[in-house]
């Protein structure tokens, strides 16, 4: 199985503007069709296979679409896939269910079912002082409770992010605009000249599946990148209005994984086969 280019902007916050616009749709026609399909293999083909041993939770579409804008000056095509690690996954969700369990043993003295006893004695008892207005008892049994249930200290089991353990890829051809997050320029050895690499710092560590940030490919008919504020690189196309609908004009490629291997990524990937699919 090869791996999908993901679209998505890199490391973007708003999802990328395609081509295509809105209005109504028809069947594509039988040049529409080859050039959906001419991309979509290439993509197939061109791109390195998911890590050996992963779960694919999305897997790549290479489909030709039944229905196409038919006021579309440029057609967009979008390829994505997703796969995690799920060894790792469920080693982590085991050490999580190990840790829980060591400390509730260490908040409760190893006295689970004791713990759970007291505490719905001392309901019983909030009950009876509130309704005889025992204000003394009710300050002490909630003080009580709030001891028994008194959080541990540290991280909570289990909320550690995963490391190296997802990639997820996006392509996209004829894309209006998109937006790069804190991305710096990077090399990727072998590559050859024209393509524009960026590695962004845009990864979430509330994602705990997928914290990582992303690593993307930047070719075709693009205006200069424009820096905005807030750490945002933006880019528009410059695609030339007389060429056919059904012509590849730019294109970007995002991996979001690991730093390392989303670079081994994109040195694997086959630049010649990419690029040719551009319109000259």
């Amino acid at each position: 199985m090869r791996f999908m280019l993901a679209i998505a902007a890199l490391v973007i916050t708003a999802q990328p503007c395609h081509a295509d616009g809105d209005g109504d749709t028809r069947a594509p026609s039988a040049a529409e069709a080859a050039y959906y399909k001419k991309v979509l293999s290439t993509f197939e083909k061109a791109l390195p296979p998911a890590p050996a041993g992963w779960n694919a939770d999305k897997r790549p579409d290479a489909k030709v679409p039944k229905q196409v804008y038919a006021g579309a000056k440029h057609h967009s095509v979008r390829y994505a896939g997703e796969w995690k690690d799920g060894g790792k996954k469920t080693a982590a969700d085991k050490k999580a269910s190990q840790d829980f369990n060591k400390m509730m043993a260490a908040q409760t003295g190893g006295d689970m079912e004791g713990r759970m006893q007291e505490q719905q004695k001392l309901f019983e008892e909030m009950g009876k002082a509130a309704q005889s207005g025992n204000q003394a008892a009710m300050k002490r049994i909630q003080a009580r409770l709030a001891e028994l249930n008194k959080p541990m200290s540290g991280p909570k089991p289990g909320s550690e992010p995963l490391q190296d353990a997802c990639l997820k890829l996006e392509a996209a051809v004829n894309t209006s605009a998109f937006s790069v997050k804190k991305g710096k320029t990077i090399t990727v050895p072998g590559a050859p000249a024209g393509i524009q690499f960026y590695r962004a710092d845009d990864g979430d560590p509330h994602k705990k599946d997928c914290p990582d940030g992303a690593t993307y490919a930047v070719l075709g008919a693009w205006k200069p990148a424009d820096k905005g504020g807030n750490g945002y690189t933006y880019f528009r196309d410059k695609m030339d209005k007389a060429l056919p609908a059904a012509a590849a004009q730019n294109l970007y490629i995002s991996v979001r994984a690991a730093e390392p291997r989303a670079l081994e990524f994109m040195k694997k990937t086959d630049w010649a086969a990419i690029s040719a699919l551009l319109a000259r």
